[in-house]
Order: structure tokens, then C-alpha cells, then sequence
């Protein structure tokens, strides 16, 4: 599930030098991989080397962008786990 104002993406502008102006240079990019049953929260931003593991839920205006393990809560700028969710 994806809630209101979710940012998912994959690529940044390039900002290697001062001598081309940063929109003019080459994106860089990477994958995200969003898991089975997941649930971002209102505003919750994925960015690009982002990676949410299954049966996780992302609490809203977390910043992913990294990989996330499977059934946790995870919050916070940058998001990390505060709790498991367990199987029952």
C-alpha cells in the first residue's frame, strides 16, 4: 500500500563539477526493490539503492535509502527498524 504524497525515485541529478551547470549533467541511478506487502505511509521518499523487504511497514516521512529488512516498523530520517513484526 502506498499513501498520499509517497516520493518513489530512482535517479538524482549529477553534481560532480561547478563548471557545467547541475542540470545540464548526467543522472545517476539505481534500483529500488519494494517487497510484497508493504505499507508506506503518508510522504514517506524512496530513493534510488532503496531496498524494503517484505511484510514491512514504513511510518510516514521516513527517508529509505538504504535496504530494509523483512517485518519490521522502521521511522525516522533516515528510516530504521524500531520493532519487529512477528509471524504469527
Amino acid at each position: 500500500m502506498i499513501a498520499q504524497g509517497c516520493f518513489i525515485r530512482t535517479h538524482n541529478h549529477g553534481f560532480s563539477t561547478t563548471t557545467v551547470p547541475f542540470r545540464l549533467q548526467p543522472r545517476c541511478g539505481d534500483d529500488i526493490i519494494i517487497e510484497s506487502n508493504v505499507w508506506l505511509g503518508v510522504n514517506v521518499v524512496v530513493v534510488k539503492g532503496g531496498a524494503i523487504g517484505k511484510n514491512t511497514v514504513v511510518g510516514a516521512c521516513s527517508l529509505v535509502n538504504r535496504r530494509l529488512p523483512e517485518s519490521v516498523v522502521a521511522v525516522g530520517t533516515p528510516a530504521k527498524p524500531i520493532r519487529a513484526i512477528p509471524r504469527i
